[in-house]
């Protein structure tokens, strides 16, 4: 027993220190002395998290539960583990049988929101990132995923609200900027969303969709005549697209066979006039 308890001592002292490959190795030999310690299980689920192998350290959660369910840290840590295996409802009620504890714990208000915001539960998870904001929550993705909730509860003016605060936080969040040019465009507003996947394109021009959906945008610029204000720009954008073979839209045969795209030609009015052929022609 004392060489148990020494054990664990060294364990607590060696997790604390952040050596987690020898608190695994320590824990590991705790638990051939005593295979129910539920503080050798916990241990090794904490150290399994930050080491990012997220199934080993829910099997450790699991053994550990009762013991992680009278903590609130722990139990913070469970239901996130939890959630990053997808098990979505579990999750849930663990994040909040703690809130109901502990109602001003701001990063479980933030985790249990992005836990809702990943099964695209979009009210419910602005609701909550509003919670974990008022309860003093900071953190650099608070803003993005909260003009993601906006965004898709249609609300677009928040949205660019919340991606543009996002952004000074950290300006070289690409797929935050590439959510607010999005956000543009659902706006209709064309030259907004020029200018933001512009952004985009000058740091990775191959980023996602951007050049394409630059392209879109474009061709929505028009004069008082109805025709494309810089025709010149948006066909050489169409002929890069191509050149570079970047995702524009998507078209296949009735079969479902994805067809590839030769040549994008641009009319004056907007229109655009792919050219395509099969990926892998029938013999």
């Amino acid at each position: 027993m004392n060489d148990l308890k020494q054990l664990l001592n060294e364990l607590y002292s060696t997790y604390v220190a952040g050596n987690l490959v020898k608190a695994e190795e320590i824990a590991l030999r705790a638990l051939e002395l005593d295979p129910t310690s539920d503080y050798a299980h916990m241990i090794l689920a904490l150290a399994y998290k930050r080491l990012d192998n997220i199934e080993d350290s829910l099997k450790y959660f699991d053994l550990a539960k009762d013991m992680a369910r009278k903590n609130g840290d722990m139990l913070l840590n469970y239901a996130v583990v939890k959630s990053l295996n997808n098990q979505n409802e579990e999750a849930l009620e663990m994040f909040e049988l703690l809130l109901k504890n502990m109602p001003d714990f701001e990063l479980a208000w933030y985790n249990y929101a992005y836990c809702l915001l990943i099964q695209q539960k979009w009210t419910d998870a602005l609701n909550a990132f509003n919670k974990a904001e008022k309860s003093g929550f900071v953190g650099k993705k608070l803003y993005a995923f909260r003009g993601m909730c906006y965004y898709n509860l249609k609300n677009y003016l928040l949205a660019e609200r919340d991606y543009n605060k996002a952004i000074e936080q950290n300006p070289n969040d690409l797929g935050t900027s590439y959510n607010l040019a999005e956000t543009y465009m659902a706006k209709a507003e064309w030259k907004k969303a020029v200018e933001q996947f512009s952004i985009i394109i000058n740091k990775d021009i191959k980023y996602s969709s951007a050049m394409g959906r630059r392209l879109l945008a474009r061709v929505n610029i028009k004069d008082e005549k109805g025709n494309i204000k810089n025709h010149k720009l948006a066909q050489a954008e169409a002929d890069k697209i191509v050149e570079l073979g970047l995702p524009f839209m998507k078209y296949q045969d009735k079969d479902g066979n994805p067809f590839k795209i030769t040549k994008i030609d641009i009319g004056k009015d907007g229109s655009i006039n792919p050219f395509v052929i099969p990926i892998n022609p029938k013999k």
